[in-house]
Order: C-alpha cells, then structure tokens, then sequence
C-alpha cells in the first residue's frame, strides 16, 4: 500500500483515479490545485508518491503552473517521485518543460490510460518496498 497525492483539477478524472487506486489498497488524498497540495504535503505524514497533472488551477491550461508544482515538490520532498498527467503538450514538449525535476517517473497523455499509471504506481510501490527492506 502506498500513500499518495494526486493533483488533478478535473473531478471525473480526478474521481476515477482515486477510486481505481483505492481499489489497491492505496491510500490517495487527492486536491484539484497546488496550493492545497503543498498545504496537505506540509501537515501529512510523507507520500509515497504524487500524481500530478499539468494544467492546474488558477490556469488550467498553462502547464507553466504544475511544472512549478512540481519543482516546489522537489523542494519539500526531495526524494517524491512524481507520476505527470497532462492534456496539453506533447511528450517531446512536455520532457523540455520538465528539465531539471527529479524523480519523474513517468508521463501520462490524456486521455488517460488509467491501466498504465496504475502499473507505474505498483512498479514505484514495489522499487520503494525493496529499498526499506535493504536499508536504503
């Protein structure tokens, strides 16, 4: 089981993912925009991992505003992977913007293919389990 954040600002997908990661076992807090998400990643005890879209409120479709997010991700929890989710650019665009963040894990065009992340999170899951057992 993992304990994740998801920064999504459309409901349904927002609804869909939670619920097929909660299916899981995973525990999921999920949030619509950045600010509440650095304000959860500032009270919670630390995430496993953060799934985040791009285009996040107040300018959904600036994907400026979620590739900060998760800069300041890099910031506060430095060894956070993040899972990106974008409508927006293309993959090519989207690996320029995303120069310089670390532990990116991986990047999911919309519409989402919600098996593949579901993969990504169990890969990441797994990859974390075997670093604790060996003290890493």
């Amino acid at each position: 089981m993992a304990k994740i954040l998801l920064v999504e600002d459309d409901a349904s997908e927002r609804t869909a993912l939670t619920w097929l990661l909660e299916k899981d076992d995973h525990k999921v807090h999920s949030v619509h925009d950045a600010r509440l998400a650095l304000e959860i990643l500032n009270k919670e005890e630390p995430f496993d991992i953060a799934i985040v879209d791009l285009g996040l409120y107040p300018s959904p479709s600036n994907p400026a505003v979620g590739v900060q997010f998760c800069r300041d991700l890099n910031t506060q929890a430095p060894d956070l992977p993040i899972i990106v989710i974008t409508g927006m650019v293309s993959r090519k665009d989207l690996e320029e913007r995303c120069v310089g963040i670390k532990n990116l894990r991986g990047f999911y065009p919309k519409p989402l293919d919600f098996m593949g992340i579901r993969q990504k999170v169990k890969e990441i899951t797994h990859a974390n389990r075997g670093e604790n057992e060996t003290g890493n």
